[in-house]
């Protein structure tokens, strides 16, 4: 859950995002700014990531670890996410690639496929 810290930076950015977005002619996607807060209304001890408003005014959040390890996920509406999953393997150079469109619990599996729940918990 988020907790009242992480609510509000979340509700500042996306807020500046909007903003910014108006400028520009971009409206924020009301569709995906429900799922962002379900998405991480739910998701325990989460952490801050990067957003961005695309300029289709979907949200989308990214995450990085000092390893290489890379996670994104572009909130689309009616519970479903795009995602993008780097996974940098323990000592090797190699690194495993995923995208696609999913639920948000088909996505919290691949997350934990990969060993990657760390990078949006806390």
């Amino acid at each position: 859950m988020l907790g009242e810290e992480q609510y509000q930076a979340y509700r500042n950015r996306i807020e500046e995002l909007r903003c910014f977005g108006e400028l520009d002619g971009i409206s924020v996607n009301q569709a995906s700014e429900k799922d962002f807060w379900s998405f991480f209304g739910a998701t325990p001890f989460v952490l801050t990531a990067e957003t961005v408003l695309l300029d289709n005014g979907n949200l989308r959040v990214i995450r990085d670890d000092e390893d290489g390890n890379h996670v994104r996920l572009q909130f689309l509406g009616n519970g479903r996410l795009h995602y993008v999953i780097f996974r940098r393997r323990k000592r090797s150079s190699h690194v495993s690639r995923v995208a696609g469109r999913d639920t948000f619990n088909g996505v919290r599996r691949r997350l934990r496929l990969f060993e990657l729940e760390p990078l949006l918990q806390a």
